[in-house]
Formats: C-alpha cells, structure tokens, sequence
C-alpha cells in the first residue's frame, strides 16, 4: 500500500555549544615609548572575521583587540598600547558536515596583561566563543493512502511546529561623528573602544528586508587633566538586506556581531579635542523561521475482511520545534497489506458494548472493525462521548 507524504525543507539546529579558551601574546614596548612601572588599565573587544566548517568541524575565527594602559616609571602621564591576539576556536562534533550553516557570537570572559619587565607586556583574552551548527534537512511525513479501497482507516492529526526555514547574513558599516556631552573633560587619547548593537528590528516589503537598530560605542580616554573618563555614543543605522525567498509570515531571530572598528579623534583646531569619528563594521546574521502544520497518521486498522501491517516511527522534527515534545510523537511510516482476514465464525449482526471513562468512539470502531458511522450510541452515552 503506497503512503502519500507531505515534503517539507528546513534548517535543523544540530549543534548548541560554547567553546571557551584564552589567547595570550607579548608585546614589546615602541622605542619611543618609557619603560613601564605599573599597568594600571585593562579591556578588550572581540571581532569576529570568519567562520569556516569542514566534516566534523566548524572553525570560528578573528581577533582580539587588547587595550593596555600603564604608568612609565619617569613620566606623569600614562601611556597606552592595543595588542591584537588572534583567535580561532575550533569545534569538534560528527554532526558538523562541509555542508552545515554556522551561526556564531563571541563574548570576553576575561582580560588580563601583566609587565613581564619594563619593555615588555603578557597579556591574555579569554573567550566564550557561542557555535550553533544548522544543517539542511528535507523530510517527509505520510499522511494518507493512495490506493485506499476503503478497507483501511486512518486517523489524522496535526501539529504546528516552528521551523528555521532561511539563514542568510547582511554585512554593512556604520560610520559616525560624534561630540562629548557638555561638561565632559577633553580627551588626550583614547585607550580603549567597545562596540555594539543593542537595538535591532526588521520588516519584510517584498523582497527587500529592512533592518533598522541602534550601535553604541563605549570609549575610555584619558582627559586633559590625566584622568581616565568614560563616554558612550548611539547611531541608528538602517540597512536593506536581501529579502527574496522569506516568507510573509517568518519571524526573524537577527543576531549582530561586530567584525571591525577604527576611531579617530577630530581637531577642531582649538586645541581641544571633543570629536570622534567612529567606523564600525557588522554583520547580522538572521535566521528566518516559519510556523508549519504538519499532517501525519496516526494510527490506522483494517475492517473485518482483510488485515494490515503497520511500521511506526517517532516523527523526525528539530528539538528546537514547538510544541517541544514533536520528536516523541510517533507516527505510522508503512502499511502492508496481509490479505483477507481470516475467518473466525459467523458476526454477530448487532454488538452492545459498555464504555470506560478513557474509550472514544475510535477505540471501539478499531475493536471491532467497523467504520465509525456504524457505531450508535445511547442518547446518555452521547452526551459523555465528545471525543473521536
């Protein structure tokens, strides 16, 4: 007996997994720069440059920007160096294939820098590097019977599941002038930058996806006065990506990383520096997923004249899926026919059965084999029976 089945495409989430690991580097102090006495600032910022995947692998790399500001052992004023320690986090797992979609995030854990001697900086990065693994799945899922010659019932159901259906990335810069606040003090030099976009939303009009969100830069400087000040700039950005082959009705997980930044400070020809211009690179990475009804067998029986066989399985859907028990729902995946049924005796022409709290109008048409129109129920059994 040929099932008909219902394909369907979709992105299934094989892999969830952090990856931890620290990066150190030396760095010589420039020439030109006094020896160093005590380090008395620390920070960083991660970029993200690539992702690479292979069977059994995936590869997340880039670098970190380690920003260390120290005391010279004969001068007042600090000084400040930006080391960039590579990284690449690699992770191991079977369901990693050549053609697998990563997704992936980064965040510093921990900074450290410490003076090896007086021309010399350690410093260490220690990253949480965030892996989510998709791989490509087309599935199929009967849910009724070509060559039915109505000796076979079946019992449909349904279940609305959520399916990553479209993963695509939009790269961009957002470039920016800003000014310090009124009444913060001028700034010397910048000694660390921080990125990031903490405001994200998009609409779909047609096949142009608009992204529209906020990036807020963070600075640490040193001011006029030697102090070390702190200043925070926001720039909306708005960007169309490539929208075609989303559906309508998709929600959209959008997930930004930061792939480069460059300041430079703006003279105003004053002699006071309050201006920066800030360049920063992004990616958003944007995951589209789809609400699905999903049609399957359920369970099935033969009337009295002939016998079936019937092969079940768990439906095969993502974890990630709503509702989250989809994959223990078992399905029917085969029915063979086994030919007449065998003979056991005259039936009997009318059947009077009692009912338990639990039975339905299906249980009892299966016992007996019967379709379910043949069944007639007492006016108060009606009453009690809804369920089918």
């Amino acid at each position: 007996m040929d099932l008909q089945a219902t394909n369907f495409r979709y992105f299934d989430e094989a892999v969830t997994e952090t990856v931890t690991g620290e990066d150190i580097q030396e760095a010589i102090i420039p020439d030109n720069f006094p020896d160093g006495d005590q380090i008395i600032y620390t920070a960083a910022e991660n970029f993200i440059r690539g992702k690479d995947n292979q069977n059994g692998r995936a590869t997340v790399h880039g670098s970190s920007r380690l920003y260390v500001t120290y005391r010279p052992q004969e001068e007042e004023n600090p000084r400040k160096i930006a080391i960039d320690i590579p990284f690449s986090a690699k992770l191991e797992n079977p369901q990693i294939k050549q053609t697998s979609t990563i997704v992936a995030s980064c965040d510093v854990k921990n900074v450290r820098a410490a003076l090896s001697n007086p021309r010399k900086i350690s410093g260490g990065v220690t990253l949480d590097v965030h892996f989510r693994v998709f791989n490509e799945t087309e599935n199929e899922v009967p849910n009724s019977l070509s060559d039915n010659d109505g000796n076979v019932v079946l019992k449909t159901k349904s279940l609305i599941t959520s399916l990553p259906s479209d993963i695509r990335e939009k790269t961009f810069s957002v470039v920016d002038e800003q000014s310090l606040s009124l009444g913060a003090p001028d700034i010397t030099e910048v000694i660390s930058t921080k990125s990031q976009v903490t405001e994200i939303e998009s609409k779909l009009v047609g096949s142009k996806l608009i992204l529209k969100g906020v990036l807020v830069s963070e600075i640490a400087y040193i001011s006029t006065d030697g102090a070390i000040e702190n200043a925070a700039f926001s720039s909306e950005f708005s960007q169309i990506a490539d929208g075609a082959g989303i559906h309508e009705s998709a929600s959209l997980e959008l997930l930004p990383i930061v792939t480069g930044s460059y300041l430079e400070l703006l003279d105003d020809g004053a002699g006071e520096v309050r201006r920066i211009s800030i360049e920063t690179h992004l990616a958003v990475q944007i995951i589209a997923v789809v609400a699905r009804e999903i049609t399957y067998i359920a369970d099935a029986y033969a009337l009295a004249d002939s016998d079936i066989a019937v092969t079940t399985c768990a439906l095969n859907l993502p974890s990630s899926g709503e509702p989250d028990n989809a994959s223990k729902v078992t399905i029917i995946s085969a029915i063979d026919s086994k030919g007449p049924a065998e003979k056991k005796g005259k039936k009997p022409a009318v059947v009077i059965t009692s009912l338990s709290g639990e039975d339905t109008i299906w249980d009892i048409a299966k016992k007996y084999r019967v379709p379910q129109s043949n069944i007639e129920l007492l006016d108060e059994v009606k009453k009690a029976i809804i369920r089918t």
